[in-house]
Order: C-alpha cells, then structure tokens, then sequence
C-alpha cells in the first residue's frame, strides 16, 4: 500500500511544480489544474484498492497464523473446535476392565442412570509427560459432576469438579468445562465420571479427550501414593521397612484367638501389634505425624520406639515391664486431628516403632501362681475370680496318692482307727423283749459294759478288725487335707501383670496413618559446631 500512495503523492507533486512552472515562465500556457486533480484522484483511489486487497492478503495469512499458534489471543477455544459427539457409551461401563475407549479428539455422549452409575473411559498414551486435556459438555448445568482421572492401578491423581472452571479457558457459549492434566508414564489412563454428591444427576453429557507432547524432560518415578504393611509384621523381626516423608497405612487385625478374665466374664484378648523399621543416619530429629495424610477412623492407637538391641530383647521374651523404649504416646488421634511427635536419635542404626490398640493405665492380673510346696517359690499355676490379685484356691494334692494302712469303721461307730469312741446301751432287749446286756449302740453290735450299773455311756474299744491297705492322699505341705480329700488350700498369688487395651466402642478396629520424616538435622544444638562458634564470638560483657 505504501508505494502505491507513494505513486499518488508524486503524481500530485509533478502535477503542482508543472503548474506553477506555466505559470510563472510561460504565462501564455493553458491552465491544467483540472486535469492534474483528476489524475491525483484517480491515483488515490487506484492505490486504495490495490492497498486494500494487499493488506486483506497479508493480514489474513498473519492472522491466521496467530490464531493457530494462540488460539485464545483470537477467542477461540479447545471446546468450540471439537466436532459433535457421534459415538456413545456402552452399558455396562462402571469399571476399568469395562472402560470404553476414548477415540482421540473425538467426543463420546454418556449419561449417569443412578445415582451409584460410574461411567469409565480410557485413553492412551505414547510418550512421557503428555498433556490430556478433558473437555466436557452438557446443555443443561455443568454442575454436578465429578471427574476423576486414574493411573493404571486405579489410583486418583486429579479430581475436577463441574461446578468449577478448568485451567483451560472456555467461552459461555461453550456450554463446557476444558481440564488439563500432565501424564507422566506412558501407558493407560482411566476417566472416571459420576454424579457429585449422589446427586440425582442424569442429564446427558459428552466427553473428549485430546493428548499433546509437553515438551518436559523429566522421568516420573514408578511409586505408590502411599505405602502399606504387610502382614504378618508383628515382631521386630519382620517389621515393615519406612520411606521418610512416604505415609504408611496399617490396622491393628481384630484377634479371636484366646480369652482372658474380664471380671466374671471372659472376653477376647487383643493383641496383634504392627512393627515397621527405619535406617537412621544417627544424630537426627525425627518428626513422626500420625493420621496426617488422612483423617483416622475411631480408635487411638499406641506407639513404642526401640533401638535394635531393645527391640531384639523384646522378640526373644524379655517383658516389656523391664524395658524402656526411646519414644512410648497414645496418640489419641481417633476422629481428631492429626498429631505430631518429635524426637532424637544419637547413633546410626537401626530403630524399630511398634503400633499397637491404645493402652490404658489399668493393670489387671495376666498371671497366678502358687507356692505348693512351701518353698517360698512359685510351682504351679492358679486363678482368682473377681480380678482380684490373691486368694485362697484349691488345687490338686502335688504328693500322688499312697497305700495307707486303714482300720475298717469300728462297730456302732464311724471311726476307722485301731481305738474307737463308742456307745454302750445296758437296756437293750431280745426280740422277745428280755434283757440281753449291754451291747454297743449301731451297727455290728458287740458286748460291752458301763461302769455303776449305768443304763448307757460312752467308752474307748479295740478295733476289733485287722487295716487293710488304703489309697489316700497325703497330708498337704501345710499339714492339712489328705486322706481321700484330693485338694489343697493354698495361697494364690498374681505373679505377672497384663495391660487393658481400648478398642472404640462397637469392638471395632481403624485403619491408620502415619508418616516418618528424616530430618537429618542434629537433635541438640549444644553439640553442633554452630554453637561452638557463637562461644566464640567476641562478647563485652563477659
């Protein structure tokens, strides 16, 4: 355009020095001007158009360009430019092996028919860090959808909501939301779509996914969101390993696998304990949070720290009574909020934390013994009812039973000894009722005599039969019992103490969390070199 108004001004300028050239030297000229201004008008106009169809040209193939390369400087959007959906979802769709899979940049129409239907699709992808951008549609309200996108082992790591804009911008004629999402493994992703809230949401909706490289370098490490225990980790031998800053989920397993006395009741005893280790580089603080990742369910839960050789005491039967562990908490976290433990550890190594229900102050009896034999020691186990730490109880005679000579019962008597206390009766009578003497009263009557003519009285005979050999028990080592009487009274005594665990109300268990930072930082800074310099440093006052 440029040059062609450069024609037209020097078609003007030739006409204007012309003119006043006639008319200044050649006065007798004719006066052109006229014909100069048509010309300099015919030379605009010309350089107009021919300006103007350049300019549309160029701009056309410049604006072009810039809208491809920006489509928003231009107004246009991801959602305007994806065609009508053609294809549909397939029933049933609610899980990754049923997924449906999404043709690129290519909408799928679906609808959720309940408030418990879940519509899944998946996509592709080929190379490291794609981005996938997810426009979704409806004609009605966008709100009232979730979106969620997988990895292949089902694990969330995007969550949208209809109800908000996406990170991609969308126009109100739209009628869309555009989300975005960088993949970094290569492999398949799911889309998980379902009504928010079991919100009663059945209005149709379309679904595209698009997939562009990134242009990011980096390689995405193949870890869990979270790690998790493995069982059986209940001694401090097969304790779980920790990764610092990665959390650990863990549920103290419900136990049916012995009672214990509960007052006059019985109840199962619990007590499976979870152990996990950490590698420690020594002269660190640790920073332990529970139920941080996650919110726990009811339930507290009881926690122990070990050095190596503690732990090692524990596994091979030391009890725990004369152990100390570095760190011991209820954590009380049930339903709460998270808690946070800080501690040291001096020396590299290896250091074990064992989880276990929550412990109550309570110590009620978990073993009763009893001196049989009057030693001063314990020889045999006992109980006591009612939860009480002693008492007297009966148990078998330690001694086994013995041949006793045994006189057989005296006559009219129950005595079984070689003298017996008997009664003597002087007016006993025949079956024709005359006097027949005096005869001992009972069975297997024998003659006997009661001194002044008196009518009956007690006296001492002579077993008339031979012992014969008995078994019977011994006498007890306090001297009491034996004969035919198999028990003994003895003192019952409690010998080891139990602990009382707390279960939330329901007798029920929670899963719980907890994560373990690595510091690396020193525990106390008297030690650190820092404050050997700040000694140092110059000080008036001292």
């Amino acid at each position: 355009m440029k040059t062609l108004i450069h024609i037209g001004f020097s078609l003007f300028f030739l006409c204007s020095i012309t003119t006043a050239n006639a008319q200044t030297t050649l006065g007798g000229y004719t006066d052109k001007s006229a014909i100069c201004a048509d010309e300099k008008q015919a030379g605009v106009i010309a350089g107009d158009a021919v300006g103007y169809l350049r300019g549309i040209g160029e701009g056309t193939t410049t604006g072009t360009a810039q809208c491809f390369s920006d489509p928003q400087s231009c107004n246009i959007t991801l959602a305007s430019c994806i065609p009508a959906a053609v294809y549909g979802e397939t029933e049933p769709n609610d899980n990754m092996i049923a997924a449906d899979p999404l043709l690129p940049n290519t909408s799928f129409w679906g609808q959720n028919y309940s408030v418990n239907d879940q519509d899944w699709f998946y996509t592709e992808t080929t190379t490291a860090n794609q981005n996938m951008l997810i426009t979704f549609k409806s004609s009605g309200d966008l709100a009232g959808w979730l979106i969620t996108i997988r990895d292949a082992a089902g694990s969330i790591f995007a969550t949208f909501d209809t109800a908000v804009a996406g990170e991609v911008p969308t126009n109100e004629t739209d009628q869309a939301r555009t989300y975005r999402v960088t993949l970094g493994l290569i492999g398949t992703y799911y889309i998980m779509i379902q009504p928010k809230d079991a919100k009663d949401n059945f209005a149709p909706y379309s679904i595209a996914a698009v997939l562009q490289d990134s242009g990011l370098g980096t390689t995405q490490p193949v870890v869990g969101f979270v790690d998790a225990e493995m069982e059986p980790n209940d001694v401090p031998s097969k304790s779980n390993p920790l990764a610092p800053s990665v959390s650990m989920y863990g549920v103290i397993n419900l136990m049916f696998n012995g009672v214990v006395a509960q007052g006059d009741q019985f109840v199962w005893g619990q007590g499976e304990p979870d152990w996990y280790v950490f590698s420690s580089p020594g002269n660190e603080i640790v920073d332990l949070t529970f139920c941080a990742k996650e919110k726990c369910g009811p339930g507290s839960w009881f926690v122990e720290i070990y050095d190596e050789a503690t732990a090692k005491q524990l596994e091979a039967g030391q009890p725990r009574e004369t152990l100390y562990p570095l760190l011991a908490v209820n954590t009380d976290t049930g339903d709460q909020e998270a808690a946070n433990y800080r501690f040291g550890l001096k020396n590299p190594g290896l250091y074990y934390m064992q989880v276990f229900h929550k412990r109550l102050f309570s110590a009620p009896c978990a073993v009763y013994q009893a001196d049989v034999n009057g030693d001063g020691g314990y020889d045999q186990y006992c109980s006591c009812s009612g939860g009480d730490y002693s008492c007297k109880t009966d148990i078998v005679n330690p001694a086994g039973l013995i041949d006793v000579p045994q006189y057989p019962t005296c006559p009219g008597s129950t005595d079984k000894s070689a003298t017996c206390l008997v009664k003597c009766k002087c007016d006993a009578t025949d079956v024709n009722g005359a006097a027949i003497g005096c005869i001992t009263d009972g069975h297997d009557p024998i003659q006997c005599a009661c001194p002044f003519n008196l009518a009956s009285c007690d006296i001492t005979i002579p077993n008339p039969q031979e012992p014969v050999p008995t078994l019977q028990y011994p006498l007890c080592p306090d001297g009491t019992g034996g004969g035919d009487k198999a028990t003994c009274a003895v003192n019952c005594q409690c010998t080891e103490f139990g602990g009382t665990v707390e279960v939330p109300d329901g007798a029920i268990t929670s899963q719980y969390n907890f994560t373990w930072f690595s510091t690396q930082l020193p525990p106390n800074t008297y030690d650190t070199d820092a404050y050997k310099e700040f000694l140092n440093r110059s000080n008036p006052y001292q």
